[in-house]
Formats: structure tokens, sequence, C-alpha cells
């Protein structure tokens, strides 16, 4: 059985030059898509961060105020990045 053109996959050399190619015909939307994926792994990143902050500032001490702060940034940056997530698939 002989493969035809359409059934080879795109691997080495000639795989990288197409994916180049792509992205060079389509700047825009490669730079857009790469800046949506770079805020959403960041957001990813935040919420330990944020829960460590609560812990340490709130918690910890018995300061509920801060407590309360620090989970309403926490809640608040979850929401942000579902909705950067939503968005970067949107597009």
């Amino acid at each position: 059985m002989t493969r035809t053109r359409s059934q080879t996959s795109l691997t080495g050399a000639a795989g990288l030059r197409y994916l180049w190619w792509l992205v060079t015909s389509q700047r825009g939307r490669a730079a857009v898509g790469a800046t949506w994926g770079s805020v959403w792994m960041v957001g990813l990143t935040l919420p330990s961060y944020l829960l460590s902050r609560a812990i340490d500032d709130g918690l910890e001490p018995g300061d509920r105020t801060a407590f309360l702060g620090w989970t309403g940034v926490l809640l608040a940056t979850g929401v942000l990045t579902a909705g950067a997530k939503c968005c970067a698939v949107s597009i």
C-alpha cells in the first residue's frame, strides 16, 4: 500500500517549515493567541500564592478582615482566569 501526500505526516524539517509558514502568515492571530495563553498560565500560578497570603496574613494570626480580603482576591483571580480561558478558546 502506498501513502498519498495527504496521509503523510509532517515531521522533522517539513513540519517545522509548515509551522513557521503558518505563524508568519497569521502574525496577528499568533500574537493574540500567545498573549492570551500567557495571561492564562500566569493566572494559574496566582491562586497558590494568594492562598498562602490568606493563610499567613489572616488565618494564622486570627485577622478575619485580612483573611476575607485575601479570599476575595483569590475568588476574583479564579473568575478572571476562567474568563481568560474562555476568551482564549473563542479566538
